[in-house]
């Protein structure tokens, strides 16, 4: 019972894992959609005018000539890290599946569906109240 319960652990770090991927992904992504509007909003503007960048929490002031770079080349950065994180998500995805299927761990929602289907095969109504 206590292997169980310790399978049932991992497997649950595992699931919890690819979740905290997929988030830190997200973020990214969403991090690299405000960078593409920060270019497109630059790109038209005369090289010389002055600009305001947030550094940590510090605003500098530059100029579009200095700040463009700098945010194109923050956003290929994020883009990178994206995909190595979802390099490292699919190998992870893949893991969790493998263990769960070497372990024969069924989550909840699988538990579910199946007593659904069960009760479904089975002919039986169900009451609405």
């Amino acid at each position: 019972m206590k292997e169980e319960a310790a399978l049932e652990n991992q497997y649950q770090m595992m699931r919890q894992q690819c979740q905290q991927l997929t988030y830190k992904i997200n973020e990214l992504k969403l991090d690299a959609d405000e960078h593409d509007l920060v270019i497109e909003a630059l790109k038209p503007l005369d090289k010389d005018r002055k600009c305001f960048r947030m550094v940590d929490a510090i605003v500098v002031e530059r100029t579009v000539e200095d700040v463009l770079p700098a945010v194109q080349k923050n956003k290929d950065q994020m883009k990178a890290t994206m995909e190595t994180l979802e390099g490292k998500l699919k190998e992870l995805q893949a893991a969790t599946d493998e263990f769960q299927k070497t372990h024969k761990i069924t989550s909840r929602e699988q538990q579910q569906v199946q007593n659904e289907d069960e009760g479904e095969s089975q002919g039986g109504q169900g009451v609405l109240i």
